[in-house]
């Protein structure tokens, strides 16, 4: 079968801080994973991830062909699109990675019950810093002679794969591996967060080489292809062989019954830890909900204000009246949303607040049972502090 590809600018431009884009692509996962290769190398002059070791390389891509053949397929087409032919030590990469973001994020996940359609909501915010990625585009006029900042270009694909479900999802640093947040065609929906304590805690403990297996955002893509609810997902993490690479991070994962879990490994020992929802919403923002809290958090000592952020997203969402409306569920999550206005008044200080530079770059509120999503992007700060957003634009999966 031909390819088919669809791709748009949906938000921004070169007068604002990210030009986003929606990429459609319905064919074989060999000519998927071409297509989206094309784009990393004509846009932003990604360079293949792979490792150095061709035993370590050699049992990547067994590893891959054994218990993920979906992302085989799509590796094969990115080594096509590089012109690397099979069997040559370069076509056993992992990735193409580009603008490495620092990223923060919370997310929270309501239960059918509790919303005002009776559909299940997963609601993302993707908290990245602004600094630049020091490295630059190469496909568009706009941007094709200066730096870009982390988290200027995101990409919202929409894949239609001839093996494995049909899925939409938001991406950022790597267009073939890694996926922020997405839903699936079952209604399976899946959010990544970073773990900020964990690197505050073990700044010179983060791993830069890959590995067998899988790392979080593979895993997150993994999962849309492959799972149709939370029973299944669980299952699969736990069979699946992981490693860590460059940031440590937890995921929350929902799906259109009501089901929600966060997924979570311990720093030091690797344990795995599964926390399911108690009750009708479950929140999550950047630390490990799977250990125990301190004895006194204060906004000097919460790294990223994680806490901070997870007492009042719970809060406000526990404290809305009735069924819970997408509206409501926006509104809660403006109350955690990163600006400067909002720095300020958390801290009560004009110079910690011109000094913070993380923005909420967009927010996800996805609606499973539909297979839904709604997005607002990020596109510039205003004078007095508070931030320029699109419109939230809605997509629908139909598949």
């Amino acid at each position: 079968m031909a390819i088919e590809v669809n791709e748009t600018v949906i938000a921004g431009g070169s007068e604002d801080y990210l030009e986003a884009r929606h990429v459609s692509l319905r064919g074989t996962n060999r000519e998927i994973g071409y297509a989206i290769a094309s784009i990393a190398r004509d846009v932003f002059d990604a360079s293949p991830m792979y490792s150095p070791d061709p035993t370590v390389a050699a049992a990547i891509h067994a590893y891959f062909r054994e218990h993920y053949p979906i992302h085989g397929e799509r590796l094969l087409g990115a080594a096509d699109a590089y012109g690397i032919p099979e069997g040559d030590p370069l076509a056993n990469f992992v990735g193409l990675p580009f603008l490495i973001p620092l990223p923060g994020c919370s997310a929270a996940s309501v239960a059918p019950g509790r919303t005002e359609n009776g559909h299940a909501m997963l609601s993302k915010h993707m908290d990245f810093s602004r600094a630049f990625g020091g490295q630059t585009a190469t496909g568009g006029a706009d941007v094709s002679s200066k730096d870009l900042p982390t988290a200027s270009r995101p990409y919202f694909f929409e894949i239609h794969p001839d093996e494995g479900y049909a899925s939409m999802y938001t991406c950022q640093y790597d267009l073939l591996t890694g996926v922020h947040h997405g839903v699936n065609s079952e209604g399976l929906g899946v959010a990544l967060l970073a773990d900020d304590e964990t690197i505050a805690r073990y700044p010179n403990d983060q791993p830069l080489t890959v590995g067998v297996g899988m790392y979080a955002p593979m895993l997150l893509r993994f999962i849309l292809d492959t799972c149709a609810n939370v029973a299944e997902a669980k299952a699969a993490l736990l069979r699946t062989k992981q490693y860590p690479f460059m940031l440590p991070s937890h995921m929350i994962i929902s799906d259109r019954h009501g089901d929600s879990f966060v997924w979570e490994k311990a720093p030091l020992n690797g344990a795995e830890h599964i926390i399911d929802r108690d009750g009708d919403i479950q929140t999550l923002t950047n630390h490990l909900v799977s250990e125990p809290a301190p004895t006194h958090v204060s906004v000097d000592t919460d790294v990223g204000w994680t806490r901070t952020r997870l007492a009042r997203l719970t809060e406000t969402v526990n404290a809305i009246d009735g069924p819970i409306s997408p509206g409501d569920m926006k509104k809660a999550h403006e109350s955690v949303r990163f600006t400067k206005r909002w720095v300020r008044e958390l801290t009560g200080s004009d110079e910690i607040a011109d000094g913070f530079d993380a923005r909420t770059i967009w927010h996800s509120l996805y609606d499973l049972e539909s297979r839904q999503v709604e997005v607002s992007f990020y596109l510039g700060d205003n004078p007095d502090g508070s931030d320029r957003r699109s419109e939230y634009l809605t997509f629908q999966l139909n598949a």
